[in-house]
């Protein structure tokens, strides 16, 4: 699938962000309701979210 040195750096980049527990903090605001969600039974996590309409 492609070149080799394309993906090198992925295990890298994998190791150094962990998963994103530490994004969801950025996101954390008032403004924001924001979700931590785990895929495929965890070997993937990411967040999700949408910004609060005022009242």
């Amino acid at each position: 699938m492609g070149k080799p040195e394309t993906y090198k750096m992925l295990g890298v980049y994998t190791e150094k962000f962990e998963n994103a527990e530490n994004t969801l903090q950025i996101f954390n605001r008032p403004e924001l309701e924001v979700e931590y969600v785990e895929y495929f039974y965890g070997c993937a996590t990411g967040v999700k979210g949408r910004k609060r309409t005022p009242l």
